[in-house]
């Protein structure tokens, strides 16, 4: 490279390693990419992109058996999707294809197969609703939700257990926080209806067992038991 000329006699030397560390290095990646277009193996950040743009769909609860390979520059993508059971055949279908549609705009050459199922039954629409609340900071408990379909429309309430020592308008911001979850990820929500109660720890452990109690009423059962042989 001539540095030696210019007196800095470990400048060729340098520069040879810095060149044959870049051809190195270009060479593994090359390898790299080349094996994985051979192998059929996607990329693990197009997987979790595909896996992303199902999962934001309305209408989609659960993706499952999600596969992703490529062939060249063409995606192929394979998975299980869940909706809800309230769902009849012709919005599942749409809600299908809207999953279909943002695949191919984002992946732009794309082969797509989506298996729609209703979620199995300890998923149900009203569990999920109370899982979705759950997963809002803030909600302590939910239960007692309901998920009725009419018309096209689906209109859910439940009740949630925050810290009773909130001001109204944290457990009104709660509330909507839990309202805005389940619209995103639900299809065809008409109306969310959410009673906010204060979150009674002692009703959640249950009432404390007295001992002697068990024991007399163990005792009155063997008598009786006894009196019942005569």
């Amino acid at each position: 490279f001539g540095l030696a000329t210019l007196g800095f006699y470990i400048g060729d030397s340098l520069a040879s390693l810095i060149l044959s560390g870049t051809i190195g290095y270009l060479s593994i990646k090359l390898i790299w990419t080349s094996g994985m277009e051979l192998t059929d193996i996607a990329p693990k950040e197009i997987v979790e992109h595909v896996r992303k743009e199902i999962l934001e769909t309305k209408g989609i609860c659960k993706c499952e058996k999600l596969r992703v390979r490529k062939a060249g520059a063409k995606t192929f993508v394979e998975a299980t999707v869940k909706v809800p059971d309230y769902m009849n055949l012709e919005e599942a279908h749409a809600t299908a294809t809207r999953v279909e549609d943002a695949l191919k705009k984002s992946l732009k050459n794309a082969e797509i197969v989506l298996h729609v199922e209703p979620l199995e039954k300890g998923m149900q629409t009203e569990r999920l609703v109370e899982k979705l609340a759950t997963e809002v900071e803030g909600v302590k408990e939910a239960h007692a939700a309901t998920a009725v379909y009419t018309c096209g429309k689906l209109y859910v309430t439940l009740h949630a257990s925050v810290d009773p020592s909130l001001s109204i308008e944290e457990a009104h911001n709660i509330t909507k926080k839990i309202e805005r979850k389940i619209i995103e990820r639900l299809g065809s929500v008409e109306n969310v209806g959410v009673h906010i109660e204060p979150f009674n720890e002692k009703m959640q452990k249950g009432s404390e067992v007295d001992e002697n109690e068990i024991r007399r009423i163990e005792l009155l059962r063997k008598i009786l038991k006894v009196s019942n042989k005569f």
